[in-house]
């Protein structure tokens, strides 16, 4: 969606303009939301954005894995400060470490 292209792209302005209306736990054909996209990429202001306005910061795509995640594996840190800060759950396993 153009929500999820805006939070790739880290453009939080777009974001803001976007959520109006809009679902920020809308997903893709792989069910990732727009969150996903921002923390992989460590857009922290798209990431800061979308869960001001009420998106979920633990949803589970396809993998299994969620934001927290993303933004973990990739060193994000301030995205990951934002995350752990509204609520993403550190304690979910990623799905390289499930048995």
């Amino acid at each position: 969606t153009p929500l999820h292209l805006a939070a790739l792209n880290g453009n939080g302005d777009v974001v803001e303009i976007l959520i109006t209306g809009t679902s920020p736990n809308v997903t893709d054909h792989e069910k990732n939301t727009p969150l996903h996209y921002a923390a992989q990429r460590g857009n922290w202001d798209a990431a800061s954005r979308l869960l001001y306005e009420g998106a979920n910061p633990d949803p589970l795509n396809n993998m299994d894995s969620t934001p927290l995640h993303f933004a973990c594996q990739h060193g994000h840190v301030k995205v990951v400060n934002e995350l752990l800060s509204a609520g993403a759950d550190p304690t979910l396993k990623a799905p390289a470490s499930r048995d």
